[in-house]
């Protein structure tokens, strides 16, 4: 149940997973420093790869380290000023998300570059954890997956349990993170206990006290649950609180929540069923020693 220590270097086997507009530089400060392994969502800086290098800095100036999840698709990451960042830093851990096609999101679309920015990071001493919802494609080189189930906030194709069973029993060998709906002290040590390297929390997070998302918006995460969790019927398959709909958004539903983050007037936040925990807004350190204290 150590192997987390070894593998990752956190004192808890949490890590708060990247979240679309949610997941910032003071939200990983707090998770770091509350003993998980925090993470920054390259999706979240607009292409702006300055604004990621000064995030980067300022948390290796705090901690003298860069040991986070850099959450980052295969076409960023093979832009030089990105790869060249990740290098020059030493960002120790990265969450590959294949490129897919959107009529068939278990299609990846960019197999050959994956392998290609896989083997380059390899070779840097750079730990990768692919990101599957559900098709697991190739994964030479790769320290582990990072599996994301279908109770979780936003996308996801399978229940998180049977998803976990299946990946394991195929891929023994590889390092699994778990995530998906997980929100209790009991569920992280059930997944833990069937070899998981490490549990992955979006939701609880979200609401946290650390959070940028608007006091508004905590306040109706914590008065709402699991029955009032949305899937999107057009677009993205996502899972989220929904305030109001946003017309002609995206295909990931990307104007609505940067206005859910911002208040509840329009919008919505992507929630899983974990969102049946939340019961205040307390700080990161609160969260992560009730979901360990089981360990």
């Amino acid at each position: 149940m150590n192997n987390y220590k070894t593998i990752l270097g956190s004192k808890y086997p949490i890590i708060a997973m990247a979240m679309n507009k949610v997941s910032d530089i003071n939200l990983a400060k707090a998770v770091r420093l509350a003993g998980g392994l925090p993470s920054l969502s390259g999706y979240n800086y607009n292409n702006n790869y300055s604004l990621l290098e000064q995030d980067i800095l300022e948390y290796k100036n705090t901690f003298n380290d860069a040991k986070l999840l850099l959450s980052i698709g295969v076409d960023e990451l093979l832009t030089p000023q990105i790869f060249k960042m990740i290098i020059d830093y030493n960002v120790e851990f990265i969450e590959l998300i294949p490129d897919t096609d959107e009529e068939n999101p278990n299609k990846e679309i960019n197999e050959d570059n994956k392998l290609v920015a896989v083997k380059l990071l390899n070779n840097a001493g750079i730990k990768v954890f692919i990101k599957c919802l559900g098709r697991i494609g190739n994964i030479d080189n790769v320290t582990g997956l990072i599996l994301k189930g279908r109770e979780g906030a936003g996308r996801g194709f399978y229940k998180t349990d049977p998803l976990f069973d299946h990946v394991r029993e195929k891929h023994p060998s590889l390092h699994i993170i778990i995530s998906g709906g997980i929100g209790t002290a009991e569920q992280v040590a059930y997944y833990m206990n069937k070899g998981a390297l490490a549990i992955g929390i979006g939701t609880l997070f979200a609401a946290c006290k650390e959070s940028k998302i608007s006091i508004e918006s905590k306040l109706k995460m914590i008065n709402a649950s699991s029955t009032d969790i949305t899937r999107f019927s057009t677009g993205a398959a996502q899972n989220a609180l929904i305030f109001t709909e946003v017309e002609n958004d995206n295909f990931n539903h990307t104007a609505g929540i940067r206005l859910g983050v911002q208040g509840v007037a329009a919008g919505h936040i992507f929630a899983g069923e974990s969102i049946d925990q939340i019961t205040g807004i307390v700080p990161v350190e609160n969260i992560i020693n009730i979901l360990v204290s089981q360990l």
